[in-house]
């Protein structure tokens, strides 16, 4: 914050493309446009990935996409999308890691009038923070599940990694457990988080 009014902070432009080939193949790539740990605008490639689903409800991706750290990690910057006008750092900017490359593997399944889906990945990330540390993320390993019935959505989570800073590699483990309820008018969302690192 300064003296003077700034609309980049909570600005931003992104650009989604599908192409689906065939009915179990499709490709997505998606550009984001924000203020990132600089004072200008800057765009990059934040999902690049191939997805490919050989059976109902199994879905494989590989590419570069949104590490799955909370609940709301595929709308996070979609604005419209949230009850908030802005996430509150104090939970959403803890995960200090936003996207990986790798591959994911998630499964889907029906029970009764509710759903639940189970998913593991593997890759590696990247943490920065502005000029003055940029480190590599490697070993980056997490799963999650998330249950969903008509107006309730309970998830929970874990993405651990290997933070190397010069020579040496600090363990990295990010835990989320969160609900959503959305019934009637009614509409509440929480998460608790925990990360651990040095």
């Amino acid at each position: 914050a300064t003296t003077h009014g700034s609309f980049n902070v909570d600005s931003d432009l992104g650009l989604q493309l599908t192409a689906q080939p065939t009915k179990w193949l499709s490709g997505t790539v998606q550009l984001l446009t924000e203020e990132r740990n600089q004072p200008n605008l800057s765009t990059e490639v934040e999902w690049a990935f191939v997805k490919v689903e050989p059976l109902d409800g199994l879905t494989v991706r590989g590419g570069r996409m949104a590490l799955p750290m909370f609940m709301i990690s595929d709308t996070r910057y979609v604005g419209y999308a949230n009850t908030w006008l802005r996430p509150p750092d104090e939970v959403y900017g803890l995960a200090l890691l936003d996207r990986m490359q790798g591959g994911d593997v998630s499964y889907r399944r029906s029970i009764g009038s509710t759903s639940l889906s189970v998913s593991v990945l593997d890759g590696k990330s990247f943490f920065e923070s502005g000029d003055a540390v940029k480190a590599s993320v490697n070993e980056v390993k997490g799963a999650s599940a998330q249950w969903e019935s008509d107006w309730v959505t309970l998830r929970v989570g874990r993405v651990k990694g290997i933070v190397e800073l010069g020579t040496i590699g600090d363990p990295y483990t990010f835990s989320d457990i969160g609900a959503i309820i959305d019934h009637s008018n009614i509409v509440a969302q929480g998460e608790y988080v925990m990360r651990r690192s040095d």
